[in-house]
């Protein structure tokens, strides 16, 4: 299992979640040379995904696929294998504020209180980047977005 974490940098991180490989963790105690069993368990990455602009939402759409929306206005599709970018979707339109997908559609909540949804099947990019359906119901940003299966 892997877990992933983004930052405003971009950047998203991946992470082992299998418990087998945490380790415990010593902490120096504040004041002294003493250190102290936390028992608290770190890791590191596994990876480090490079992206641009600000990751402000994140799904995980298959084992090997992460989809987000950027404050660059952008959803952006990674293949996690590869570390690297395979789809890019600019929507026109405000910052994503959060998002959720189906295996044909990507949901997105906007800072404008729209929420707009996107067929990444389309052909061209220009295709893509147009909403093929707007919900307007809110009058301030989308906190979340759902999709029921």
């Amino acid at each position: 299992m892997i877990a992933s974490s983004s930052l405003q940098s971009g950047e998203i991180n991946l992470w082992s979640a299998d418990p087998s490989n945490w380790q415990g963790d010593d902490k120096a105690i504040e004041g002294t040379l003493k250190r102290q069993k936390t028992g608290i368990k770190t890791v590191d990455p596994i990876g480090t995904i490079k992206g641009s602009n600000g990751v402000s939402a994140m799904k995980w759409t298959t084992n090997d696929s992460i989809v987000t929306g950027s404050n660059d206005h952008q959803i952006k599709v990674y293949d996690v294998t590869k570390l690297a970018v395979q789809e890019s979707v600019f929507t026109n339109h405000k910052t994503i504020t959060c998002l959720d997908s189906t295996s044909s559609y990507v949901f997105g909540g906007f800072e404008d209180g729209v929420v707009r949804v996107f067929d990444l099947r389309k052909a061209s990019s220009s295709a893509r980047s147009s909403a093929v359906q707007t919900y307007v119901a809110h009058d301030k940003w989308v906190s979340q977005v759902r999709t029921n299966p």
